[in-house]
């Protein structure tokens, strides 16, 4: 289990399940807004960007077909949090 903050989880964790979904062949769209809501309740009510981006060139993705990575910047409590995952080489499709 991640790790919890007031029994939700925390922005990394929330990133590490999206990565595994993806792997699975799952479309961002739907993992995002899942994502949104987990973040909304561990407390992070202002999220400036949390999107699926190729590497190469920072396009936009809906699937990870090429080398991506997730990146997210939000605000807790005044606070602005940045993180960003890699998506496994083996989730190209």
């Amino acid at each position: 289990m991640g790790a919890l903050h007031n029994g939700h989880l925390m922005p990394h964790e929330i990133l590490t399940g999206v990565a595994r979904r993806l792997a699975e062949g799952v479309e961002f769209a739907s993992l995002q807004r899942e994502a949104l809501k987990q973040g909304s309740a561990a407390g992070f009510m202002h999220v400036d960007y949390f999107e699926l981006r190729d590497c190469d060139h920072l396009q936009r993705l809906e699937r990870a077909t090429t080398p991506a990575r997730l990146i997210a910047a939000a605000w807790p409590a005044g606070v602005r949090l940045i993180d960003n995952i890699d998506i496994p080489v083996a989730t190209y499709q």
